[in-house]
């Protein structure tokens, strides 16, 4: 686990503080508006908890996520390779909370060696590794991920927050089919996202793969 991180510290109070009331300010209903997904049952909500069987952890998975997502946090779960898999079977589209948690600096419960050794597993499966492959965890991503058939990236809470010049050379070295654009609105700016996208200076093509093909 990596030491303490000043930067990482810095944005975590910045995001428990102003930002929030700011946020609350411009969207003083979002918070009813997730809840109202989650009773519909547009989100679906995984916690680990191992106090639940297996079978009935599956029978969740199966009755309400298929044709749908499926997020995971915490690859540490014993089960979790068991539970991916199952999910893999059921063609579902995984997004991992990946790397540091800012609310949570003290876990690393999703990093990209974690998923490495499980992904043996998960062979034909499409896992979505959020935060470019992992949140401050940039040299993990280029060393473990950025060549597996099932791996993908999103690039949000990236652009701005981590080192430009390792972000750019994840995006180089991974299929640009495998990027996913995202912000994480409202905690990144969507139109700043775009801006540093292009200042990457990859291709028209390329970049188009990113953003939307």
């Amino acid at each position: 686990q990596p030491p303490p991180n000043p930067l990482l510290q810095r944005q975590q109070k910045r995001q428990k503080g102003d930002n929030y009331k700011h946020i609350r300010q411009l969207h003083p209903f979002s918070g009813y508006k997730a809840a109202k997904m989650v009773a519909n049952g547009r989100i679906v909500i995984y916690h680990t908890d191992r106090s639940r069987s297996r079978d009935d952890v599956f029978e969740k998975i199966k009755k309400q996520l298929i044709g749908q997502g499926y997020e995971m946090i915490d690859l540490n779960d014993y089960r979790m390779a068991e539970m991916l898999s199952y999910a893999v079977s059921l063609g579902l589209i995984i997004t991992i909370h990946a790397g540091v948690d800012l609310a949570h600096l003290e876990h690393h419960s999703s990093t990209p060696k974690m998923l490495l050794d499980i992904l043996p597993q998960l062979k034909g499966g499409k896992i979505v590794m959020a935060h470019s492959g992992g949140y401050m965890y940039s040299d993990d991503v280029l060393k473990y991920l950025v060549d597996k058939d099932e791996v993908y990236i999103d690039t949000s809470y990236s652009l701005g927050y981590m080192e430009q010049d390792k972000l750019r050379k994840i995006y180089s070295s991974i299929n640009p089919e495998h990027i996913l654009f995202g912000t994480d609105y409202p905690w990144t700016n969507r139109k700043e996202a775009v801006r540093r996208i292009n200042e990457f200076g990859f291709s028209k093509e390329q970049t188009m793969k990113i953003f939307y093909k």
